[in-house]
């Protein structure tokens, strides 16, 4: 029999629930323990795995991959050198399939570690003030100011709470990935840092010319059309012979080939390179402006920071700097997380390994 404020609790949760569209399943303790056991495989150090060395590790365990190096080894035990060039190209491809899958999880990962200790930090600063004007603060507007203030905090417990969420989901996929087990732990390196953006030239023309010599599927493209030109001219010039019905020779050309046919391969190769220059420009236009959009982000915390830490604010001052402070350092860690993701787009857009 539920007390009377456990039908109140309840019935307000469920109308909760309604007000955004959710069932009140989701009210119901998740069951996470597995995620949570999951997400412990990975742990994070400066002198962790870096990039390369996580796709190399997910390459192990991608059944892709596996099937795109047998295929490997199969033509280059009896098949011509274009077709043994096509399989080197697809496990090249599938190589950084895996890293478009891998990559994104870690920096997911990384981003969510990043705005927990930020928000960890920030939570501890506040108790200081907090503690400090409970102590010295005097006079008819105190009260107000500690409610305001502890409202403040509450905000930034909650934000820990869902980046606290948002790091475990993200870890127990990264460790999934990488086949993480007890057995087999896998420390992550912390530091965002991709080999393939070092020396990157900031002219666009250059990047889709170096893009379109070095991707794998528009080099799979141009091996294909080369392939199929290859078959068309050896049904010409060899012909099948064949005896006919009056026991006459007679010769007719293969009426099939493997793969697609000269015009279609060279439509299949003109509409890759132009996708890989709209796949370029669209990944360096994004990676600029996250660089730009976090240095801007950065400079307005720093001065924020400096303004938060002399203590010559008044009462409303304050409350508006810690409600300042929280939507900063949110927004700086949104946007680095989206200057990752831009960073990766750019990498594999380029064909380049991180």
């Amino acid at each position: 029999m539920l007390s009377m404020h456990q039908a109140v609790w309840l019935a307000a949760v469920a109308v909760a629930a309604i007000s955004v569209g959710i069932t009140p399943a989701v009210v119901q303790k998740p069951r996470s323990d597995e995620r949570a056991s999951l997400s412990r495989m990975i742990s994070y150090s400066a002198t962790g795995s870096a990039a390369v060395d996580l796709v190399s590790r997910a390459t192990t365990f991608d059944p892709k991959f596996a099937a795109a190096m047998s295929a490997t080894m199969n033509a280059r035990a009896g098949s011509s050198e274009l077709e043994i060039e096509r399989a080197s190209e697809a496990l090249r491809l599938t190589r950084q399939e895996t890293a478009h899958v891998v990559l994104p999880a870690w920096a997911d990962a990384i981003g969510a570690r990043r705005q927990l200790l930020a928000l960890q930090s920030l939570a501890g600063d506040n108790d200081k003030v907090i503690t400090l004007v409970r102590s010295k603060a005097t006079g008819d507007g105190r009260a107000e100011l500690i409610r305001e203030l502890d409202a403040e905090q509450t905000r930034v417990r909650a934000a820990i709470l869902i980046t606290e969420a948002a790091f475990n989901t993200s870890s127990s996929r990264l460790a999934a990935l990488l086949d993480a087990s007890e057995g087999s732990r896998v420390e992550v390196n912390t530091t965002f840092e991709l080999h393939g953006l070092r020396n990157v030239p900031s002219d666009v023309e250059e990047l889709i010319d170096r893009a379109t010599k070095g991707r794998p599927d528009v080099n799979i493209a141009r091996l294909d059309e080369r392939i199929a030109s290859a078959q068309f001219l050896r049904s010409l010039l060899h012909p099948t012979i064949a005896i006919g019905a009056d026991d006459q020779l007679f010769r007719t050309p293969p009426t099939s080939t493997s793969g697609p046919g000269p015009a279609e391969a060279a439509h299949r190769r003109r509409y890759l390179e132009r996708m890989v220059r709209s796949q370029v420009e669209s990944a360096f236009a994004n990676f600029v402006a996250g660089q730009q959009a976090r240095g801007e982000t950065e400079s307005a915390l720093v001065t924020l920071r400096r303004s938060y830490a002399t203590g010559d604010l008044n009462a409303s001052q304050l409350v508006l700097q810690l409600r300042q402070r929280l939507d900063l350092e949110m927004e700086l860690e949104q946007v680095t997380a989206v200057l990752m993701r831009a960073g990766i787009d750019l990498v594999t857009s380029l064909g380049i390994d991180p």
